[in-house]
């Protein structure tokens, strides 16, 4: 999960409704019903079909813009990802009776791309939204003024009302997953974990709300540092120390290899942008995490060495 700015004058038009007032009425009909149905979806997937006939999706189309055809969640690549509602849009599980946030169905700053496997029901998110019972309110009811219209500031998620609650789930336009998260090899050096680091708990709850440990997730975090950044540096290791490079030209091509690093952390499109920035953030992350897949002992402190020297550099 990376930070991600999403204006809220960049919905698309079918759910701005100064531009389209008969998704309005809808949003009117739905809050009556106290329920979302199937055909609504049309409405905030913003369903159409391109020039040769294939169903897409203008909402869609629009959160990949922001986030860069990744899922919001696990930054997995997922150009036709699932349109998911942060606050569910139908019965959040495990709270007993309630209809959901359907009142929040075309709200733009509710809607984030996610994948299957992050937004799939019982392992991944579906339809559960804890919130911190002891911070929050929790808030069902349909915000309404006292003439009964609607207060559709109070739809926003950092509104006044919906600040309330304190879901556990981190959203990844409101909050900085940076503070949140950090990643840590799980028994050999081959599936990085990731791992929750702040107080209330809502780092953990969020990964296992999302199921962001599962085993093709974490087996892939660690392959793209292989493939990337660890394997050059074994390579290079080895030329060096079988004297086919100089001391001169082993640093050279190791600061290549740390630029490339560095261009990765500052980089939010790539997959696992969280991972990278992570990685590069410092020397203690670097030790633990790269530092840990090389041999022990002069090799591994002559890298680490040379990247507190990059480092400084910058």
């Amino acid at each position: 999960m990376r930070k991600v700015s999403k204006p809220l004058d960049s919905k698309p038009d079918i759910l701005d409704f100064s531009k389209t007032p008969s998704t309005l009425e809808v949003l009117k009909q739905i809050i009556s019903n106290q329920r979302v149905e199937e055909k609504h979806g049309e409405i905030y997937r913003g369903t159409y079909k391109d020039e040769q006939g294939v169903t897409k999706s203008k909402v869609r189309d629009e959160l990949n813009k922001f986030y860069f055809k990744k899922c919001a969640y696990c930054e997995s690549f997922e150009s036709s990802a699932q349109i998911e509602h942060y606050r569910p849009k139908n019965k959040v599980i495990g709270i007993g009776k309630n209809n959901g946030y359907y009142w929040l169905c075309f709200e733009w700053t509710n809607l984030v791309p996610a994948c299957f496997d992050c937004n799939k029901v019982g392992t991944g998110k579906g339809n559960k939204f804890p919130i911190i019972s002891s911070a929050s309110q929790r808030q069902f009811s349909v915000p309404i003024n006292d003439d009964s219209s609607l207060r559709l500031g109070d739809f926003i998620y950092n509104s006044g009302y919906l600040s309330t609650e304190k879901p556990f789930l981190l959203h990844p336009e409101y909050d900085e997953p940076k503070l949140f998260f950090k990643f840590e090899w799980k028994q050999n050096q081959s599936y990085l974990n990731l791992i929750g680091i702040d107080k209330e708990n809502r780092g953990q709850k969020t990964i296992k709300i999302c199921d962001l440990n599962r085993e093709n997730l974490g087996n892939n975090r660690g392959q793209r540092l292989y493939d990337v950044i660890i394997t050059p540096i074994l390579a290079n290791l080895g030329l060096f120390l079988n004297l086919q490079k100089t001391l001169t030209e082993f640093e050279r091509d190791l600061f290549e290899i740390f630029k490339i690093l560095s261009k990765r952390a500052e980089n939010k499109q790539i997959e696992f942008s969280l991972m990278w920035w992570f990685v590069f953030e410092n020397v203690e992350n670097f030790e633990k995490i790269i530092g840990a897949t090389l041999p022990e002992g002069t090799q591994r402190n002559v890298v680490i060495n040379l990247f507190k020297q990059f480092r400084n550099s910058q």
